[in-house]
């Protein structure tokens, strides 16, 4: 009986320990995500490995090698690439269309988007974070989505019994990404591109990337940007965020990254988009373009309405990061900024990462206009600068 009483006063701790720790709700994917994730039993939408991609675009393949051709002409191939993507590099350079082609019809599939997307290595591979990690950074991405649309409440552990915290999180999610659609006015449908991991909400196939990248597409119209200006994008990950402004109605986007990624991206959105929704280097102007570094010293001064850049800058080497900041200031007019500020040790270089704000200051001639914390992903600053 008195082993009884202290197991069940044990658990009551326990349970209330649990409690308070899952307040913060945004800790739970990037913090102390082992323990807590085990006792926090938030709803897990089911993940599911597609069966069925789109056919691999062998005339956008074609395309994609002439183009890298032109563009290692003028510009040599002396551009930085990482392990994960030096296949993807390998095919390029040797014109390897067969190669090229397989690689882009498992995209998803391999380690190539590691750092740009949540592939399919992240997702069951070795790298996995652990058992439940998708089901879980869906959940948190879509309620941090709903409540910085207005269509979620925010709980307020100050205001509520914690057990009516935790409850607020187990919303429906079904009925929760319909009203995120519905106020969006545009689809968070992820294309069979590659062969993707997605989740079924409300009967459509999409992942986190698509959610999370939603709310940036949708900051650009609250900004005030109009659907023929000028956006250019700085490194632009496997290109969804691309695809989301496109969907947003936005037909003037540019993105600037290396050639290699810019291959990705150039796949990727011109399956989804079409073909010629999408164009390269030394190709005419689409509404989606792609376009290497050298290319951003190209752009008319002051002619571009937003410059983004999401998740990267801080890992660039520190002169080629305030080499774009130079370009942006001077294509500009105004500069959105989503990154962390952790200044963690590089994993190559012998450096730390940078902090946005800290070069900004450094090159001079922009204002900040607000900032304050990202709401999809803890620990990331949004930030938005005026260039005067």
């Amino acid at each position: 009986m008195l082993l009884q009483k202290l197991w069940a006063r044990q658990r009551r701790r326990l349970l209330k320990w649990s409690i308070t720790v899952n307040r913060y709700r945004n800790i739970k994917l990037w913090g102390a995500a082992g323990l807590v994730h085990d006792l926090f039993d938030a709803p897990r939408p089911a993940i599911k490995k597609t069966s069925v991609s789109m056919d691999v675009d062998r005339v956008l393949v074609a395309r994609l090698l002439e183009n890298y051709r032109a563009l290692t002409q003028d510009f040599g191939t002396e551009f930085t690439i990482w392990p994960d993507v030096a296949p993807l590099h390998r095919a390029l350079t040797a014109g390897d269309a067969d190669s090229l082609a397989s690689q882009f019809g498992r995209l998803f599939q391999d380690n190539l988007l590691l750092g740009m997307g949540h592939a399919e290595t992240l997702y069951f591979g070795e790298r996995v974070w652990r058992p439940g990690f998708q089901e879980l950074r869906m959940t948190d991405t879509l309620l941090a989505l709903g409540e910085a649309l207005g269509v979620l409440s925010l709980p307020s552990h100050a205001q509520m019994k914690l057990i009516d915290y935790v409850t607020a999180m187990h919303t429906d999610q079904n009925a929760l990404f319909g009203k995120i659609e519905a106020v969006l006015a545009f689809s968070l449908e992820m294309p069979r591109v590659g062969n993707p991991p997605v989740f079924t909400l409300n009967g459509i196939s999409t992942n986190a990337d698509m959610v999370r990248h939603a709310y940036v597409a949708n900051r650009i119209r609250q900004l005030g940007v109009g659907p023929q200006e000028a956006i250019v994008e700085l490194g632009g990950g496997f290109g969804s965020l691309g695809l989301l402004a496109n969907r947003a109605g936005f037909r003037n986007y540019t993105i600037i990254d290396l050639p290699v990624v810019g291959a990705i991206q150039t796949y990727f959105l011109g399956s989804a988009l079409g073909r010629d929704a999408v164009s390269g280097y030394r190709e005419n102007p689409a509404a989606m373009r792609v376009l290497p570094p050298p290319s951003f010293g190209e752009i008319p001064d002051r002619s571009v309405a937003l410059s983004i850049n999401m998740d990267s800058l801080p890992e660039i080497p520190r002169p080629e990061a305030l080499a774009y900041l130079r370009e942006i200031r001077r294509t500009s007019r105004q500069f959105l900024s989503i990154n962390q500020e952790a200044s963690a040790p590089h994993e190559v270089r012998l450096e730390r990462q940078t902090i946005v704000s800290d070069m900004i200051e450094e090159v001079g001639g922009f204002e900040r206009i607000y900032r304050f914390p990202y709401w999809i992903i803890e620990g990331y600053a949004e930030e938005l600068y005026r260039v005067v």
